[in-house]
């Protein structure tokens, strides 16, 4: 009688059906997600020259700093993302990850030139008025 080699076991993840039984499991391949991370100083977060809006916060675990979660809004159709916190060892610098992929059209030409309007506003008054004067008449007639 010979002692035969016994093979090692084979190992398989939890979850995973072998080759035999295949399973429910989808056969989609996995989208690869691209991430870019910066470290940035804290007055340097505007040479982004994209416009970004904020779509959520949410706090961090073991940092006393939350996350800011912002999505492209110069195209409706742009995958592009980033995640905003303030570095947990140095609270003087950002780090900033982008994900999403790369931007689906050109960058804007003035980034943030409507920043601080909004629809519907009226003009500014063209007179600046002075402080408990009273309000000067259109007409243009003086009362006596």
């Amino acid at each position: 009688q010979q002692d035969e080699p016994v093979p090692p076991p084979v190992l398989q993840a939890a979850g995973v059906q072998g080759p035999v039984g295949e399973g429910s499991r989808s056969k989609r391949k996995k989208k690869v997600v691209k991430k870019v991370v910066k470290r940035v100083a804290a007055d340097g977060t505007s040479a982004d020259p994209w416009a970004w809006r904020k779509y959520g916060q949410k706090p961090i675990k073991g940092s006393p700093y939350p996350r800011g979660y912002y999505r492209c809004s110069t195209d409706k159709a742009c995958e592009a993302r980033k995640m905003v916190e303030r570095c947990r060892d140095d609270p003087n610098s950002f780090i900033l990850t982008y994900t999403g992929g790369e931007h689906s059209h050109p960058a804007p030409a003035h980034r943030n030139s409507l920043a601080g309007t909004t629809r519907n506003r009226q003009a500014p008054d063209p007179a600046p008025r002075h402080q408990g004067a009273p309000a000067a008449k259109a007409t243009g007639e003086s009362s006596s």
